[in-house]
């Protein structure tokens, strides 16, 4: 049996086959409808989790074969003694055997792109299926190939035109070819059934199948939105596989639908603002109380009929509650993506394809879109793709359209529900593409924090919650938490996301390694997972550092930016792991070192050549290799004096309100510079630095960042500085990502 993708979602088919306003012959139509598609939705689920455990088989090198042999998994799923889900597990792992033994039989990679490089067009075939409503059957007379002139049936030729009209579509807007990028054949069988009101995608046998119609839906063949919907299921098959199953699923209907759209669009030339935005439009028959199947401009509001109950999506975060029905909701709450999409695209203005179109299709091309992706992650991709593409203006405006329907500003916690935020802090948080309760939470830290507390409040961002601990990572957190030693374990359950971050970050900081509580596959996924991890924690950590710079909490400024050197070198700032940010130092040199009494790598970099080959029992040109990585570790150095008070311009005799009359100003000499030969080199990159200086009770005097290339000759800047006389003002001077370049000097006013 096939698995359906269909056009008309079951909410639809539930109201028609519980409204006393129909025939019981509609009603018993809609109710068979029904069933089948919950039968098939669940063959859905399960062909996609095939196809993802397909894809990360892909990408091992060499050609694999099973061991269980294909024949022995084709009887178990065919068979009669077994139950349900046993042949359901056999059917899958029949597909992933399969396409082991085809990989193997042809000698090639599974990952490569040209894999049947001898194919050089796409080739469309509509077939009539003669009214059967057997698959088995399917795809039926061939009526019309490629190449061939029109036929008499008017379904058949629109099948064929539309069908080619999607295809060019994506050639020529995203230079993607038929639905797999190889020049795929693709099929279609018109007149499905018994006036069947439905149109899918099926996913097992490869081809479009449309139903005629009915007293209510029909005109399938005829609808171009309908037909790039049906046919972007295929393509996010073979770019980012989303389960059939909750959010993911959501998202799944959500991608269909935009390009969908798109392509109606195109054929309209319709603009984004111009366009009506309506999804399967030209489906709902003359009579019914409605405009369409979807509405993507403003989602629960495409119909409402007596036959037909109202359009049930939703187009906010605010209005979402989980469900067991439809996969979990995948056609109601779709609506919430659509708008998303639909506010993007109108606010950059010209046609939908141009630009918020580009970034949605290279958001699900970048390989940062999981088979699991929430909203949430999904939002993030899309705003890190369109600044990537299109610069920081263009990811606010994709930032602002997921805002708007509460991805976002809706997920906010009892606590920090409803704080006002200040203008100031808003244009932070559009900075760095933040969420609005992040903004919140990171608002609530206290004053002067130590680095334990702004990692927990740095990991209790809403971003990431689209990284839940997994029934499969249970005990490697658990493990994390209460062996390791990190250095701030969690009291209590480790159940939530903020949590599986928080340890993370300290398990690899302390470059312990993770304990061997997870399979492989997970690991993998973790590793995947880890990458997003560390790019959002990266805004994060800047974003509050910006927060303490407009409170004037100095101390806070400076712990927020040793816990950031620390995450981006990946070791802790202050302990002797700096030395593991050489390249070719690892944990068993580093130890040999630390027992010399080399801790530091400036103490590293002060060794002769023939020392350094004796403490790691190398032999020459290493020792000669090393110290030339190490010339470019940054030598910081530093000098702060005062030169005179500082005397305010007077005005009429009276002294500028400006002026603190319980403190003094000070003129201040700051020179910055650094000892190296050369201009520091780190990692192939010149470094940037950042200099904070701050009272003795915490509060921010100064804040400077720059390249070292502006320290070439030394810098020098006159300061004024705001302090009482005999108070001892702190400065910090580091360069941001490099731990052990951090230098500390007091200087008394």
């Amino acid at each position: 049996m096939a698995h359906r993708c269909y056009i008309i979602p079951p909410h639809l088919l539930k109201a028609i086959s519980e409204s006393s306003h129909n025939s019981d012959a509609i009603r018993q139509s809609a109710r068979a409808a029904l069933i089948s598609h919950e039968t098939h939705s669940a063959k859905r689920r399960l062909h996609l989790e095939a196809v993802v455990q397909s894809r990360r088989a892909s990408r091992a090198p060499p050609p694999t074969s099973p061991f269980v042999p294909s024949s022995v998994l084709r009887s178990l799923s065919q068979s009669e003694h077994v139950d349900e889900e046993a042949r359901a597990r056999a059917a899958k792992d029949l597909e992933h055997a399969l396409y082991l033994e085809a990989r193997a039989k042809e000698g090639i990679e599974a990952a490569q792109p040209d894999a049947d490089a001898s194919k050089s067009t796409t080739k469309r075939s509509v077939y009539d299926a003669e009214h059967t409503s057997s698959e088995g059957k399917l795809p039926g007379k061939l009526v019309r190939a490629e190449g061939n002139k029109a036929v008499t049936d008017k379904n058949v030729n629109e099948a064929y035109d539309n069908v080619g009209t999607v295809l060019q579509f994506y050639k020529d807007k995203f230079k993607w070819i038929s639905i797999d990028n190889k020049n795929s054949d693709v099929i279609s069988s018109v007149h499905f059934g018994d006036m069947y009101e439905n149109a899918f995608w099926d996913t097992e046998e490869r081809q479009m199948v449309f139903g005629d119609g009915g007293e209510f839906l029909g005109n399938f063949v005829g609808s171009i939105d309908v037909i790039g919907h049906e046919l972007t299921h295929a393509v996010t098959e073979h770019t980012s596989p989303l389960n059939y199953q909750g959010q993911p699923g959501a998202l799944n209907e959500h991608v269909s639908d935009v390009f969908g759209i798109m392509i109606k669009q195109k054929v309209q030339n319709e603009t984004a603002a111009s366009a009506d935005w309506l999804i399967g439009e030209d489906c709902i028959l003359p009579g019914v109380k409605g405009v369409a199947l979807r509405s993507m401009k403003a989602p629960g509001t495409a119909y409402n009929d007596p036959r037909f109950g109202k359009d049930p999506q939703v187009d906010n975060m605010k209005n979402y509650t989980p469900t067991f029905e439809d996969n979990g909701g995948v056609h109601i709450f779709s609506g919430i993506p659509n708008k998303a999409f639909y506010l993007a695209s109108k606010a950059f203005g010209g046609y939908s394809w141009e630009k918020a179109g580009q970034i949605w299709w290279k958001t699900m091309r970048s390989g940062q879109v999981s088979e699991n992706s929430t909203f949430l992650q999904f939002a993030d991709v899309t705003v890190d793709v369109a600044k990537k593409e299109f610069g920081a203006d263009a990811a606010k405006t994709v930032r602002k359209a997921w805002d708007d329907v509460g991805e976002y500003s809706c997920q906010s916690s009892p606590q920090t529900a409803g704080k006002p935020d200040t203008p100031k802090h808003n244009d932070i948080r559009l900075r760095y593409q933040l969420s609005l309760p992040t903004l919140r939470s990171l608002s609530t830290i206290d004053k002067a924090p130590d680095r334990r507390k702004v990692l927990e409040i740095a990991c209790h961002a809403a971003e990431f919650r689209s990284f839940p601990i997994k029934q499969d990572q249970k005990n490697l957190f658990r493990e994390i938490n209460d062996h390791t030693g990190i250095p701030y374990p969690i009291s209590g359950l480790v159940t939530e996301s903020w949590q599986k971050v928080f340890l993370l970050i300290q398990i690899d900081l302390s470059r312990g390694g993770w304990p061997n509580k997870i399979s492989a596959n997970g690991r993998k996924e973790l590793m995947r997972e880890s990458g997003r991890i560390y790019v959002v924690l990266d805004r994060v950590l800047r974003c509050l550092a910006d927060i303490f710079g407009e409170r004037e909490d100095g101390r806070g400024v400076t712990v927020t930016l040793d816990v950031l050197r620390s995450v981006k070198a990946k070791v802790w700032e202050g302990t002797e792991l700096e030395l593991l940010q050489v390249e070719g130092i690892g944990a068993a040199k580093m130890k040999r070192l630390t027992d010399a009494g080399i801790k530091t790598i400036k103490q590293l970099a002060g060794l002769e050549f023939y020392h350094i080959e004796r403490l790691l029992s190398r032999n020459p040109p290493f020792g000669h290799q090393m110290l030339t990585q190490l010339s470019g570790f940054p030598l910081l150095h530093m000098q702060l004096s005062v030169i005179s008070e500082y005397m305010p311009a007077q005005r009429d005799g009276k002294q500028d309100k400006g002026t603190c009359p319980l403190q003094q100003s000070w003129i201040t000499r700051v020179l910055l510079g650094y000892s190296n030969d050369a201009l520091p080199t780190w990692c192939k990159r010149n470094p940037w630095a950042t200099l904070v200086i701050e009272g003795d009770d915490g509060r921010l005097l100064w804040f400077w960042r720059g390249s070292v290339k502006r320290m070439e000759t030394t810098k020098i800047m006159f300061v004024r500085l705001d302090a009482k006389k005999g108070e001892n003002v702190k400065a910090t001077f580091a360069c941001e990502g490099i731990v052990g370049t951090l230098i500390r000097t007091t200087l008394a006013v």
